[in-house]
């Protein structure tokens, strides 16, 4: 059992954990691209090479560009620039130009055949505060370091044996649901995904500190959903959300930091990420600092507990939306598990279900927009772009582009059965991105999604509000704004 940090885990000075202020701005750029008035990169010419030409685009407020509406309204901003101008587009973001790409060519193009040219750390520069110098905040050697320590707990084998994990945490969570009252499903669902991942990867029963960690990152996340330059005022006030994301953030070090600790001083075979992390050794042979080990196991905690959750909750509420889904899901539940807890290959026999995840997942991938920076000058679509330049895919778009998806609108999870469904090109559909980085947790995302649906049909069904409507909160990732009030009735 996991203890509630104490006073003394609170305030421990052995491990001076890095800065958040500091370390969310350090974007390790190479020397030859400049920083504009914002702090943003900005294309950078090499001698001789002739102006670029950008795309057209949308152009916004003086200074701020299309800042505001980045921030208010992305998904509407990005899809009236798709609109006007077709899949390259160009936008002034407070001087610094994004470069919108969408389409299958365009996704192979950046994410595989010259993923080298393009980095990550700078476009995610928001959530370094939070995730430090883990595995998605970090791009070349560290980055495939850091992976190569998280995937044995991954693979495809280890991640079959988390399936009692599953059930259980499941299951217990289930128990607690109030019937013929409301509950809020994405919080529900978080509750369950956070226990799965602390007890599946980190070897951990959070017991009474759940309830906290939920609260903290929910906490934090309202800060990291701020996008520049609305997240640069960061005073450390009572009541600004920069106070409120730092006093969150030092909860959740405090209870990562005792994990670690406990865990040095009862090292064991597990077989959990901790454990390879506690063990793990640089090629010179010096052990994984504390500060490494938090950082990492932030990573997986965030997104194992967010996106999960978020497909979870878009798929509840899309089989609400669709009964004749939700009956096809009901009878092969009965079909093929009854009223037992699935095995492994029950639910590779669960393949209606397959198909509504990733329909679902269409239509809201958690992470709904890849974004990265050249560090050398490219050319696509006819256009030539220096070095520092901000490339943006919106994979939300892409998912519902027509020429590729028959209705894109529309919720058709027959669409992708293997036989009778529609053809897709490659890099068409990538929720969990593509290429040599594609998340490293798709099967265990994947594999929850498959074990909740399966206990939760075999004793409830859950309802909306008469004539509502979810809205999608677009921060780091996809989820519903407020939340997703369903009512609870047993079956």
């Amino acid at each position: 059992m996991a203890r509630t940090p104490s006073a003394t885990a609170r305030t421990r000075p052995a491990v001076k954990l890095s800065d958040p202020q500091r370390d969310s701005f350090a974007l390790n750029l190479p020397e030859h691209i400049r920083i504009n008035f914002a702090g943003l990169p900005v294309p950078s010419p090499q001698p001789g090479a002739p102006p670029t030409k950008l795309p057209p685009g949308l152009r916004g407020l003086p200074m701020l560009g299309v800042a505001l509406d980045f921030q208010n309204k992305p998904l509407e901003m990005i899809r009236e620039g798709h609109r006007r101008y077709g899949p390259i587009f160009s936008s002034n973001f407070m001087g610094s130009p994004i470069i919108w790409l969408l389409g299958p060519e365009a996704n192979e193009f950046v994410l595989s055949s010259n993923a080298s040219n393009f980095l990550w750390r700078p476009a995610l520069m928001r959530v370094v505060c939070l995730m430090g110098e883990g595995m998605i905040t970090s791009d070349g050697a560290l980055h495939d370091q850091q992976r190569e320590l998280v995937m044995p707990a991954l693979h495809s084998q280890q991640v079959a044996s988390y399936l009692d994990t599953m059930i259980d945490a499941t299951d217990r969570v289930l128990e607690t649901w109030p019937v013929d009252h409301e509950i809020n499903v994405f919080e529900e669902m978080r509750q369950i995904t956070l226990q799965i991942v602390a007890r599946a990867l980190l070897g951990q029963d959070l017991g009474q500190s759940q309830a906290a960690l939920r609260e903290w990152f929910m906490i934090a996340g309202k800060y990291l959903d701020l996008s520049p330059p609305f997240n640069a005022l960061r005073l450390n006030i009572p009541g600004t959300p920069w106070a409120k994301f730092v006093r969150a953030r030092a909860g959740i070090d405090a209870l990562l930091l005792d994990m670690i600790a406990q865990r040095r001083a009862q090292p064991g075979t597990r077989g959990d990420v901790l454990d390879a992390l506690v063990g793990a050794h640089r090629a010179a042979g010096a052990a994984l600092a504390d500060e490494q080990i938090r950082d990492l196991c932030m990573t997986l905690l965030v997104t194992a507990l967010n996106e999960p959750a978020n497909m979870m909750t878009w798929m509840l509420y899309l089989i609400d939306k669709h009964p004749h889904v939700r009956e096809q899901l009901v009878d092969e539940q009965r079909r093929v598990l009854g009223d037992r807890p699935p095995t492994l290959a029950d639910l590779q026999e669960l393949t209606y279900l397959d198909l509504v995840i990733k329909e679902t997942l269409r239509l809201y991938p958690a992470i709904w927009i890849s974004m990265r920076l050249a560090i050398g000058p490219f050319s696509f679509g006819g256009y030539d772009f220096h070095a520092g330049t901000f490339v943006g895919l919106p994979r939300y778009l892409t998912h519902r582009m027509p020429e590729i998806f028959a209705e894109p609108e529309a919720f058709k999870p027959e669409r992708f059965d293997p036989v009778h469904g529609e053809q897709h090109p490659a890099y068409a559909y990538l929720p969990f991105g593509a290429g040599a980085r594609i998340c490293p947790g798709a099967g265990l995302a994947v594999m929850e999604g498959k074990v909740i649906m399966a206990r939760l049909l075999r004793r409830f069904r859950l309802s909306l509000r008469p004539g509502y409507t979810a809205t999608p909160h677009v921060g780091v990732t996809l989820g519903v704004r407020g939340g997703l009030p369903m009512l609870v009735r047993a079956v």
